[in-house]
C-alpha cells in the first residue's frame, strides 16, 4: 500500500505479555468511522513478525487487530495527513469461554425449553416473517421498554469499538441535532459515544411503543438441505439456533436488517 500525500503511516508494536514476538500470524482491521459506506482495511503479517500496518487516508478509524489463540485489542486511531503513528500493543491469551444455548438465550428473555428443530426440504421456500408463520412456538415477539432492551436484542456491543470514539463519524449536539442519528449510533455503534442521549432516546421509545416490535425465531437444530431456501430479516428481526447445517446446495437468505444468533454453523 503506497504512500500518497493524502495518506498517513499508521504501525503497530506488538507483542505478548513478556514483550515477545506474537507466535502466530497477526491481522490488523481497520475500519472507518463515518455514517456511511465506511472503507475497511486488512493487513497480514506472518508469525513471529511484531510489526503490523500501513499507508492509509487520513481519518477517524477503529484499528483491531487479531492473533489466533490471544484477545482482540481494538484502538481509536485519528490519523492526520502526512503524519506517521506509531502505537505499542499487547496481545493477552485468551480466555473466552463459549456461551451456551440458556448463556445466549437469556438476552432476550427466553429460555432454551421446548426449542423445536427445523428443516428445509429441498424445492422449499421458508420465510421466517412471525405475520404469517403458522406455528407459534418457533417465535416470540418481543416489546422493548427501553433503548437498552433494544441494543442488546438486535445491536452491536461496545466492546466490539474503542473509548468512546463514535462508530458513524461525530455526533452533531445542539441545535438541529439527527436523534434519528443519535439512536443509531447507541444501538448499532458505540453507546459511550452518546451516553447522554439516553433518556432522550428512551422518550422517543415510549411515546412509538405500540410500532416498535421484534420478533425473535428461535430452534434448536435448523438443516437447510440442497435446493432449500431459508429467508430470514422480513418479519424477523433475530434468527437464533443451536445449529445450522447447510448442504451445498442449500440457501440461507437475508431480506432485511435481522440478527443472526448462530451456536454452530455447519456446511456440508
Amino acid at each position: 500500500m503506497s504512500s500518497t500525500v493524502a495518506n498517513g503511516l499508521l504501525s503497530f508494536d506488538v507483542h505478548d505479555e513478556f514483550g515477545k514476538p506474537i507466535g502466530a500470524p497477526l491481522q490488523l482491521l481497520l475500519s472507518e468511522n463515518v455514517a456511511r459506506l465506511g472503507r475497511q482495511y486488512r493487513v497480514s503479517a506472518k508469525a513471529g513478525v511484531d510489526d503490523i500496518g500501513g499507508s492509509f487516508p487520513a481519518g477517524s478509524y477503529t484499528a483491531q487487530i487479531f492473533a489466533r489463540g490471544y484477545e482482540v485489542v481494538r484502538e481509536a486511531i485519528q490519523l492526520g495527513t502526512g503524519h506517521a503513528l506509531r502505537c505499542k500493543l499487547q496481545l493477552k491469551k485468551r480466555s473466552f469461554v463459549r456461551p451456551g444455548p440458556a448463556q445466549r438465550l437469556a438476552v432476550y428473555g427466553l429460555a432454551p425449553d421446548g426449542l423445536s428443530p427445523l428443516t428445509v426440504r429441498g424445492g422449499e421456500r421458508a420465510v421466517l416473517d412471525y405475520r404469517t408463520w403458522r406455528n407459534t412456538r418457533h417465535f416470540t415477539v418481543l416489546r422493548p421498554q427501553s433503548v437498552l432492551d433494544l441494543k442488546a436484542w438486535i445491536g452491536t456491543p461496545d466492546t466490539g469499538f474503542a473509548g468512546d470514539t463514535a462508530r458513524f463519524g461525530p455526533v452533531q449536539r445542539g441545535a438541529g441535532q439527527d436523534l434519528e442519528a443519535i439512536a443509531r449510533e447507541f444501538i448499532h455503534g458505540n453507546s459511550r459515544a452518546v451516553p447522554d442521549f439516553e433518556a432522550v432516546i428512551d422518550e422517543q421509545l415510549r411515546a412509538r411503543s405500540l410500532l416498535i416490535l421484534v420478533p425473535v425465531f428461535h430452534f434448536d437444530d435448523v438443516v437447510v438441505e440442497d435446493g432449500g431456501v431459508l429467508e430470514i430479516g422480513t418479519g424477523s428481526s433475530v434468527f437464533f439456533c443451536n445449529t445450522l447445517t447447510m448442504h451445498a446446495q442449500g440457501v440461507v437468505r437475508a431480506a432485511g436488517d435481522v440478527r443472526a444468533d448462530i451456536g454452530i454453523c455447519i456446511q456440508l
